[in-house]
């Protein structure tokens, strides 16, 4: 038996429990509706048996057996009566399925949004997202969205349902991802996020398979003089592609324009054009994508940039993919990947579930829970790992916070990777105090096992990119009393 989960059954799953959080008078019609349909088809099928039967135990003409007509005269009128029954259950069925319609780009974009999640471990071992994770965040977003707190129009509960749901996908999944990647992640659902009012698959492809390969020829082509040996080699091997078609003869026609583009310090301020204005509209759009239409022109054009800024400008392409991603999502995503480790650890993790803190080689992310048990005051055991001493101490320290309800810091557990699968299988029969919290921290190691880390809420630890960065990072370990003084 294959119990994988699927996309239209992830889909049907998140589209129950939409239904009865916000619609329950719906869910319960089609429920009823279901039930009495059943109970219809089980009546005829009981109708069927007993004809069948007087017919097997009729002797002679069949005509002149009172039980065979008295039987067909019943099968007749009930018969009559479902088929009516049917009819007027047909009429509510239809005012069921309007409504289900409206929320069905919830459920498609559920199903997207965890299939980009869980895909995500191609990239890099330690992008492992559980289903039990994605479900989290979906009962995060129907019963506990401050968002929707006074909110009773439908439609406006819709359309908050079906942003949140990427912003808040977006802003846990990206605590466990190295920056470098958050762009992709962003694109990634910006994508799922315009399915259904703007066709920009083709883009899509072009732009992660564009640009593999190509080799600087050796004889540059002088009307093209302004544009260095790479960027003439990619825009030659772009040009190949139908959705680069005419972007080479519109350089060659405006070379003014496409030198201001390639030298400026803000080439997206001096965009050129070199498309026709289009908008590949799909025929049929459901209402929380509705609210983009206004923005396809505009997010079109963010696409094509993001295009050209890889042919010409490939050092400004992760500022164009957040440029786009800016629009899609109308939110700075940046800001969207800081976590406050005290709110994780009393509003969103569970005490079976370990937090485990990732950092790149040459840095120690163990300051974080550290500063927190200061700041909580809390009891907190810590444990190094990498001896048969380290591996009872932890089983030890373990057992007793999980009783008393304290904490426990396992250090360098990429160190121990066997006692890890062990690990595992105790936190599936811990039955820990609620209070009870275990943080591991390790290097990136691959050895650490998967399971563990679908298990865990992965917080990915590197050294902030730049000094602004930096200074946040350093202001945000400072306790709030100390900046109060």
């Amino acid at each position: 038996v294959n119990f994988t989960m699927t996309r239209s059954s992830l889909q049907s799953q998140t589209l129950d429990q939409v239904l009865k959080v916000e619609r329950p008078d719906t869910e319960r019609k089609r429920t009823d509706l279901m039930k009495i349909q059943g109970e219809f088809r089980i009546r005829l099928r009981t109708l069927e048996k007993l004809l069948l039967q007087a017919l097997n135990e009729s002797t002679g003409n069949i005509l002149d057996d009172d039980k065979v007509i008295n039987t067909l005269e019943t099968l007749k009128k009930e018969a009559a009566e479902i088929t009516r029954k049917v009819e007027e259950t047909d009429v509510v069925m239809r005012e069921v399925e309007q409504v289900t319609a409206e929320y069905l780009p919830i459920a498609q974009a559920c199903s997207s949004v965890f299939f980009i999640v869980e895909q995500l471990n191609l990239v890099n071992h330690f992008y492992q997202f559980s289903l039990s994770f994605f479900l989290d965040i979906f009962d995060y977003i129907l019963h506990h969205n401050p968002n929707l707190q006074g909110v009773t129009d439908y439609t406006r509960r819709r359309q908050i349902l079906f942003d949140d749901l990427f912003l808040i996908v977006f802003k846990r999944t990206s605590r466990a991802l190295l920056h470098q990647d958050h762009a992709m992640l962003a694109m990634l659902l910006a994508q799922a996020k315009l399915r259904g009012t703007e066709d920009l698959t083709d883009e899509y492809e072009f732009l992660l398979e564009s640009g593999e390969g190509v080799l600087v020829t050796s004889d540059p082509d002088p009307e093209l003089a302004f544009l260095s040996a790479e960027q003439q080699a990619r825009l030659t091997s772009f040009a190949k592609h139908p959705i680069f078609a005419s972007v080479l003869e519109h350089v060659k026609n405006n070379q003014d324009e496409w030198a201001t583009f390639v030298q400026t310090p803000d080439p997206q301020n001096n965009v050129p054009v070199p498309w026709e204005p289009t908008s590949r509209m799909l025929p049929h759009i459901f209402f929380p994508l509705v609210m983009l239409i206004c923005a396809l022109p505009a997010i079109h054009k963010a696409m094509q940039y993001v295009l050209l800024t890889k042919c010409f400008r490939p050092e400004r392409l992760v500022q164009s993919a957040d440029s786009f991603s800016r629009l899609v999502f109308e939110k700075d995503l940046s800001a969207e990947s800081d976590y406050n480790l005290a709110d994780m650890v009393s509003k969103e993790v569970v005490p079976t579930t370990p937090l485990a803190l990732v950092s790149v080689t040459g840095y120690d992310a163990s300051y974080r829970v550290e500063s927190l048990v200061a700041n909580a005051g809390v009891k907190c055991a810590q444990v190094a790992m990498g001896s048969q001493e380290g591996f009872s101490l932890a089983d030890q320290a373990i057992a007793v916070a999980a009783r008393q309800g304290t904490w426990v810091l396992l250090k360098n557990v990429h160190l121990a990777p066997s006692w890890l699968g062990q690990l595992e299988k105790k936190l599936q029969t811990l039955n820990p105090n609620r209070n009870f919290r275990l943080f591991l921290t390790m290097e990136a190691n691959p050895v650490i096992p998967v399971n563990i880390l679908r298990q865990s809420r992965v917080l990915m630890n590197e050294p902030p990119p730049g000094i602004k960065a930096n200074l946040l990072d350093s202001l945000r370990g400072i306790p709030q009393g100390r900046l109060s003084q």
